[in-house]
């Protein structure tokens, strides 16, 4: 009985263990999570700015294109 009870108390330590190291693991992931829908957000309201002043200049969008730092930037022609 002493054996049985000694292998719960070890396996209720490991379990107890993985799920203190999940918790942690999973509140990082949140974070990541908010971090992601945060920048969404942002990049949601300057395509919605950006594509307000182009209306606003009279341009039509053609495509994006990467620079030579791998950034993208609009490229536009005038209407």
């Amino acid at each position: 009985m002493d054996h049985k009870v000694s292998n719960l108390k070890k396996t209720f330590e490991v379990r107890t263990t993985e799920a203190a190291k999940l918790k942690v693991e999973l509140e990082k992931e949140q974070e990541t999570i908010e971090a992601a829908e945060n920048l969404v957000g942002k990049l949601e309201g300057e395509y919605q700015r950006w594509s307000e002043q182009v209306r606003l200049q009279g341009c039509t969008c053609v495509g994006m294109i990467l620079d030579s730092e791998n950034k993208s930037v609009l490229t536009c022609s005038l209407v």
